[in-house]
């Protein structure tokens, strides 16, 4: 019993340095330096497509009748965008909704108010105005926004992201060399979501020969770029 006693203080002697010994390296490593820059890249664009918010309000003394009211108004408007050119497909109802309205002490319900909105996508833009004017004539009651979007601009998506990428890493040389380091690999690369392109005229005068400038949008992108630094 005593002999074995001595040799298990023995072994657990020399296990605890060589545990400590074995650690020691691993606590004082300090990470790799890093350097995190953000390239950007923008270009202008012509939109090419168009979109606008239409609408009846009708108001009557039950539902019932202001519903047949706006769907006859409504159906109307629907059959001469189509007959002007634009597809069923881009008339969309974006919202539907019926409501009260009160007398001046707002405690009885003295009438109905039935509200349709149609969104419409508008692809020709050189026939925008035309369009306009077949709007305007069937006098719809609620006109909201017209946006113009850049919907087909995927090669031009990939040429900024190139072009943002080279810029990060331009602005990541010149930075690691201005602190006496040389850029390494990347170690991470982080893309935002791309931002919708549009411009919006909050408010059309619908008269003959609308008048109806495009203009350009501008197109940005950017990544965030980790670098390793040697």
């Amino acid at each position: 019993m005593k002999i074995t006693r001595f040799m298990f203080r023995f072994f657990c002697t020399l296990l605890i340095p060589a545990a400590l010994y074995t650690l020691s390296p691993a606590v004082a490593a300090a990470p790799p330096a890093t350097l995190e820059v953000t390239g950007y890249a923008e270009t202008q664009i012509v939109p090419d497509t168009a979109y606008i918010s239409i609408g009846m309000e009708t108001a009557a003394p039950t539902v019932s009748i202001a519903q047949t009211r706006n769907n006859r108004d409504i159906q109307k408007i629907r059959t001469a965008l189509q007959h002007a050119g634009i597809a069923p497909e881009d008339i969309k109802t974006t919202d539907f909704y019926v409501s009260p309205n009160y007398d001046s002490k707002n405690d009885t319900i003295i009438s109905y108010t039935v509200t349709h909105m149609l969104r419409l996508k508008i692809h020709d833009l050189q026939r925008l105005s035309a369009l306009l004017d077949t709007i305007a004539h069937y006098a719809p009651n609620k006109i909201q926004d017209l946006t113009f979007v850049g919907e087909h601009i995927e090669g031009t998506e990939r040429q900024l992201l190139q072009q943002a990428v080279q810029n990060g890493r331009n602005t990541a040389e010149i930075t690691a060399a201005a602190a006496g380091k040389r850029l390494g690999d990347i170690k991470e690369i982080t893309i935002p979501a791309a931002p919708s392109y549009r411009g919006t005229v909050r408010s059309v005068n619908l008269t003959a020969a609308t008048p109806v400038a495009v203009g350009t949008a501008t197109v940005r992108r950017q990544v965030h770029l980790v670098f390793y630094l040697q």
